[in-house]
């Protein structure tokens, strides 16, 4: 995953994609876990993937940063390991607390 600056674009809030995001990762994982059996509870995965690979790529659009879509695969499939490196690629010395702060 590359860091690699482009040309401007304009801002997008990737804050609230990730707020909107985890609502309905909280929504599709109570109605998941109250109508679904435990074995095919993979719904809330998915979601959880999904807003993972939406705010990863509108964060790296808003610090003009490239952003290919082998990334947004790797994303997908990986993100409890491809949203840490990430951080570390794109914030540097801020995305250390974040990530510790996220493991407690």
């Amino acid at each position: 995953m590359s860091a690699t600056r482009t040309s401007p674009n304009p801002p997008h809030p990737p804050q609230k994609v990730l707020w909107v995001g985890l609502a309905a990762c909280f929504i599709v994982g109570m109605l998941s876990a109250s109508v679904l059996p435990r074995s095919d509870n993979i719904i809330p995965s998915v979601v959880i993937a999904f807003v993972a690979v939406a705010w990863c790529r509108l964060d790296a659009r808003n610090r003009q940063l490239r952003w290919s879509s082998a990334q947004t695969y790797l994303t997908f499939f990986l993100y409890p390991i491809a949203v840490p490196v990430y951080l570390i690629q794109s914030q540097k010395q801020s995305a250390i607390p974040a990530i510790v702060f996220a493991l407690l």
